[in-house]
């Protein structure tokens, strides 16, 4: 008995010895000269969130929030040696109203606090490899239409392996359902629903599987300069049909918009709510 007492009295011990280090610890690190400062200066690197807006069956993204991790920073920081800024390490948290609970509304745009600007390619009979060949590797999405979703397969295929982005139009639930299937089956499963118009049935269709309905207002079917230059502002989604015009002028519209300072994204990034 007397040496169960001995051990339960080490025990209790060793655990208020490590009680007592952890407490030790947490002293130190709260006086330690770079907690102090982030502690000090971590609200002004804060950044608020915002949230989706919406008016009608309309709906633009919100922004998430993004709150410094103390703990975190601070173990970031410790290990370099200094403070510093750009080695803060944030927490997001979704806007109270967000696309996310909102599958049943159309997406218009992006958030303008983004600055960025998505370019939309209807590809209908045409050859996405006569885009690609231009942008490069700037990030673009492709549109494909029900009628030709078998002959652009390869060309899919091809766009999930490069930094784009696919979205689907399609003019009734069956061919949805097959396209769905036909995506999947080649390992795609990340894409947006299309349209020019609203369309209530497909917007339901796309609702059931949880993805988000874009309508694009900004349809260029000629002089695509001209009318990128007219429209251009933070959060547009500008859609082109692919013409031998489109194809001469496109190098001048991604000039353009760069030096205006927008970033060209594709509808993934450009609809996410992360800054």
């Amino acid at each position: 008995m007397k040496k169960i007492f001995e051990y339960l009295g080490l025990l209790s011990l060793i655990c208020f010895s490590f009680f007592l280090t952890e407490q030790t610890a947490l002293v130190v690190k709260e006086v330690d000269d770079i907690m102090i400062q982030i502690k000090s200066e971590m609200e002004k690197y804060a950044i608020e969130g915002i949230d989706a807006k919406i008016e009608g069956n309309t709906i633009i993204p919100g922004l998430v929030s993004k709150e410094v991790n103390v703990d975190k920073s601070y173990n970031n920081m410790k290990e370099k040696g200094l403070y510093d800024s750009s080695f803060y390490v944030y927490d997001e948290i979704k806007p109270s109203i967000s696309i996310d609970n909102n599958y049943n509304k159309y997406i218009i745009s992006g958030n303008s606090k983004k600055n960025m600007v998505s370019l939309v390619f209807l590809v209908e009979n045409k050859n996405i490899k006569d885009i690609q060949n231009i942008i490069g590797q700037i990030p673009v999405t492709y549109v494909i239409e029900n009628y030709n979703f078998d002959n652009q397969i390869g060309n899919l295929q091809i766009v999930n392996n490069l930094d784009n982005s696919i979205a689907i139009k399609i003019d009734n639930n069956q061919n949805f359902n097959l396209i769905v299937q036909k995506l999947k089956s080649i390992g795609i499963d990340n894409y947006y629903c299309y349209n020019l118009n609203y369309n209530d049935n497909f917007l339901e269709s796309c609702k059931t599987k949880k993805k988000h309905t874009v309508v694009s207002k900004q349809l260029i079917n000629s002089q695509p300069l001209k009318n990128v230059k007219k429209e251009l502002k933070a959060g547009q989604i500008f859609t082109f049909t692919i013409t031998d015009e489109l194809i001469n002028e496109l190098p001048n519209i991604i000039s353009y918009i760069e030096s205006r300072g927008y970033t060209i994204a594709n509808l993934e990034d450009h609809l996410s709510e992360n800054w």
